[in-house]
């Protein structure tokens, strides 16, 4: 099927054959591994790291909300960001320094193809250790692992960058009265995407006013803004939630609630610049 942004493609048996030159392919055709409770995420785990490995681009979660235009990847670099274990949950030694940071595969930017932590990454999640019965074994766990041992080929942006809301507080993502938190987390223009963690939250209920419920119960209006490109060489998103009033996220200026404030260049200034302006609402 093909939508206007999105195209689905079908697992087929020769979409698998396709991977088999990537590291521990084989794990794909063991029968005993599909029996396991984390199996269809520890194969998206396999799957996100092979097709970064033998394409290089950008992976991205479904459920991960891009607020602004993510950060170029060196060449030779991969670049994901660093989330924090959850409360309560202990030591952890497979960390980044032995802390509670790990290298999160939710978001990942590959400058290029055949980047050697993502060969890693393979290598450690679905070699002959292999545990079925450990959700984050195969994503989380090897990518943290494969950074330690190939760090030139891995820029680790911090926390805030990614993954603001930690994942075990996503819930506070669907409660009402977090207006504070949208604030503080779109004001920050070294956020770039925002983290629901479906998986966590799937049976946490949405309350009126939240910050989920911004997204699903008022039409999303995207604006795209083409500059001269011969001056200025932009292509910028505008992602403006309709309703009450406005909140605004551009990826320059400034950005709050109830207002839209484009720093020194004035909104006069954007209008001579702007060449024209396309959007987009629902499924028109």
């Amino acid at each position: 099927e093909k939508h206007t942004t999105v195209s689905f493609v079908k697992m087929t048996t020769d979409l698998m054959e396709s991977l088999r030159d990537c590291p521990n392919s084989q794990w794909l055709t063991k029968d005993k591994h599909k029996q396991g409770k984390y199996y269809y995420s520890h194969l998206t785990d396999y799957l996100r790291f092979c097709i970064l490995y033998r394409h290089g681009g950008i992976y991205s979660d479904f459920d991960a909300l891009l607020l602004r235009r993510l950060p170029e990847a060196p060449r030779v670099k991969l670049v994901v960001g660093k989330d924090e274990i959850g409360e309560g949950e202990g030591g952890c030694e497979w960390c980044l320094g032995g802390g509670r940071h790990y290298a999160a595969p939710g978001v990942m930017i590959a400058g290029y193809y055949g980047l050697p932590v993502l060969k890693l990454a393979l290598q450690i999640g679905f070699g002959e250790d292999y545990d079925e019965n450990k959700f984050g074994w195969c994503g989380p766990q090897a990518l943290t692992k494969a950074a330690k041992q190939a760090r030139q080929s891995i820029q680790l942006l911090p926390t805030h960058s990614l993954y603001p809301v930690n994942w075990s507080n996503a819930w506070r993502l669907y409660m009402s009265g977090s207006g504070t938190l949208w604030t503080k987390i779109v004001n920050n223009l070294d956020t770039f995407s925002l983290h629901f963690y479906g998986s966590a939250t799937r049976y946490v209920t949405i309350e009126s006013g939240s910050i989920m419920d911004r997204f699903i119960d008022k039409p999303l209006l995207v604006l795209k803004m083409y500059w001269d490109y011969e001056q200025y060489g932009l292509d910028q998103c505008i992602q403006i939630m309709s309703g009450d009033h406005i909140d605004l996220a551009v990826d320059h200026g400034t950005i709050s609630i109830d207002s839209i404030a484009f720093g020194e260049q004035g909104i006069h200034g954007m209008n001579e610049r702007l060449r024209s302006v396309k959007y987009k609402s629902g499924d028109s």
